[in-house]
């Protein structure tokens, strides 16, 4: 089975990638440095929190992370209330 991280890399650096995150602070930082005629822009046009099913969630996690599927089963598998002041928000 296929470990986690290579699954989400290189998409995603800080999961089971030992120094992953510090790899890409340093290339930032090495790109930046390079005086080249570039930009470098990071944007995130959506948040992606609840806009996949819990289903297709649990069902990914079952094929590709069995050994994470009882976090993410915990996480998932219901609605979590969201808390802000007096407003409470179904995480559905």
């Amino acid at each position: 089975m296929e470990s986690t991280g290579n699954l989400l890399r290189p998409h995603q650096m800080g999961f089971e990638t030992p120094g992953g995150v510090e790899a890409v602070v340093h290339a930032t930082r090495r790109f930046i440095s390079a005086k080249l005629p570039a930009l470098l822009i990071k944007l995130e046009f959506s948040n992606a929190f609840n806009k996949v099913e819990r289903s297709r969630i649990l069902k990914a996690a079952a094929a590709y992370a069995p050994q994470i599927q009882h976090l993410i089963t915990q996480a998932y598998q219901a609605p979590t209330l969201l808390l802000f002041g007096s407003e409470t928000v179904s995480s559905a």
